[in-house]
């Protein structure tokens, strides 16, 4: 079962590498004894200041849970009907009870019609047989086929039929509430309480499967010229991809944004096939209506940051060991005694870096944006380099430093460690928005197309008629390329380099980084 932990490489940047809801009340335990922490409850420390936990500081997931579950009702979540295509143990684990109470669901039983992976069906898929399976898999994800051309892919896609029925009907719903739940961690020197980095995230991997699923049945109804029944399929997998990004974490958020992509090149296919402007518009009206894509910033500002906030208040209770389940123990903050740390410096400061970079996430305009969070990314760069040149010689100058520059370094050196990767991130997320742009666009001319039996001149023919308005090319901040090829029509986006490359993409020798339709005919 996935932990936040296990996608630290990714979302985290690595120095050298008493709430009641819905049918239940969380608990949250009430100090029993006089608070042990070491620093003061306030916005600018702590960020939050309810609930407490047991020793009088802030119950992180209980926090975090009680933000992303306003409004949110067993009736409205989506997380309930996925759990009924999921099962208890979607990553073979079982899930705890406290996930389907707080949920206000029962637990779904340990046998049932769940999502099954491939490889669960067919297990041996290293064998010379198995990788024919795999290979048949991948061009199913990408091409129209039939039964007859790949029996165990059909055979996979109608062992999941019930379950998909369920993510029909889940997606339906307008809230994603998946609470974190965390429990204690094996250290070395034993358990100890866990954070909100070491949470599972149960499954959100499997959403990726089921997306899987979903676009290999579309492309079997695309090869049948059952374009409805594709083009509901499409829509359920886009918005469940837009459903599992509204997750409070950035593993979360990612996970959105790759069933996004997967989805978006699938429905290229989709209009290259169709030849109905019933069904594209079918498939046009479930995209303009998906829900608003989550923001990468509200990530940072809310769950990523009351992760950092986390782990320095397990910090002060159980030193460096904390940082042991992540793979990110720093020999120099093993070395400073953490009595010799402020730690209400520490969390004001995490603090200010977390607000900075969420910040720099919300700037509309694409090249101030990037801007902001490459000044960002340069000072963490240059703070790195000042305790990985001589770590010894960093513990002793802290040492020997007041309390407020040693609390300040030390601050430094965690940010080194669990800092999220803000530039990759909202790098994947607008790169998808874009996809999503040209898709709109993409529609609306296989559309004007079957009206005139053309494609237009230019792209402001489409309006008002096809398309309200003109999406702009996000990274260039103007208007789309768009011209037509004999019979069909080049279109693309300059792309994250912002560099025109004449419709060249990453696909082609990894020349080019356009993003790019290109329809033939």
């Amino acid at each position: 079962m996935i932990r936040i932990t296990m996608c630290v490489s990714f979302v985290v940047f690595c120095g050298n590498a008493g709430i009641g809801f819905l049918s239940g009340q969380q608990t949250v335990a009430k100090p029993e004894q006089p608070s042990s922490a070491k620093f003061e409850i306030n916005a600018e420390t702590t960020f939050v200041t309810e609930p407490l936990d047991g020793l009088g500081g802030i119950n992180y997931a209980a926090a975090l849970n009680l933000h992303h579950s306003r409004g949110v009702t067993p009736e409205n979540n989506s997380v309930v009907l996925l759990y009924q295509a999921l099962g208890p143990k979607p990553e073979g684990s079982p899930m705890s009870d406290e996930f389907f109470r707080l949920i206000g669901s029962k637990r779904p039983p340990d046998d049932g019609d769940y999502i099954l992976s491939l490889g669960k069906l067919f297990p041996d898929l290293n064998s010379d047989a198995g990788r024919v399976v795999t290979d048949q898999f991948l061009q199913s994800m990408e091409r129209p086929w039939n039964a007859d051309e790949f029996p165990k892919i059909s055979q996979w896609v109608s062992a999941n039929e019930i379950p998909l029925g369920y993510v029909a009907e889940a997606v339906e719903r307008c809230e994603y509430y998946s609470p974190l739940v965390v429990e204690p961690i094996q250290t070395k020197g034993g358990k100890i309480p866990g954070s909100l980095y070491t949470a599972f995230l149960p499954g959100v991997q499997r959403s990726r499967e089921i997306a899987r699923v979903l676009i290999s049945r579309t492309m079997q109804h695309i090869d049948s010229l059952e374009m409805e029944q594709a083009a509901q399929d499409l829509i359920t997998c886009h918005r469940l991809g837009r459903l599992v990004g509204r997750g409070p974490t950035l593993v979360e958020g990612m996970v959105g944004v790759a069933i996004e992509s997967m989805v978006t090149k699938a429905e290229l296919v989709f209009i290259d096939h169709c030849k109905s402007a019933d069904d594209i518009r079918l498939l046009k009206d479930g995209i303009q209506s998906l829900p608003a894509r989550a923001e990468m910033a509200e990530k940072i500002k809310y769950g990523e940051r009351m992760m950092f906030l986390d782990i320095i208040q397990g910090m002060t209770r159980h030193g460096n060991t904390v940082l042991s389940p992540l793979g990110a123990e720093s020999p120099a903050l093993g070395m400073l005694s953490i009595e010799a740390v402020d730690w209400n410096i520490v969390l004001r400061s995490g603090n200010q870096w977390y607000d900075r970079i969420a910040e720099a996430m919300k700037v509309a305009d694409y090249s101030s944006r990037i801007e902001s969070l490459d000044l960002i990314q340069s000072e963490l760069e240059s703070k790195r380099s000042k305790v990985s040149d001589n770590v010894a010689l960093w513990v002793v100058k802290s040492i020997f430093a007041g309390p407020t520059s040693r609390s300040q370094e030390f601050t430094n050196t965690l940010m080194q460690l669990l800092s999220p990767a803000a530039q990759q991130v909202q790098s994947a997320s607008d790169r998808v928005e874009q996809y999503n742009r040209n898709l709109q666009v993409a529609l609306a001319l296989a559309e004007f197309r079957m009206a005139h039996g053309n494609y237009p001149k230019t792209l402001k023919h489409l309006r008002p008629q096809y398309l309200k308005e003109i999406p702009d090319d996000l990274f260039a901040e103007a208007p789309l390329t768009y011209r037509t090829i004999d019979a069909g029509y080049l279109l693309y986006s300059v792309g994250r380099d912002r560099v025109d490359n004449d419709g060249v993409d990453l696909g082609k020798a990894g020349s080019g980084d356009d993003l790019v339709v290109r329809f033939e005919q």
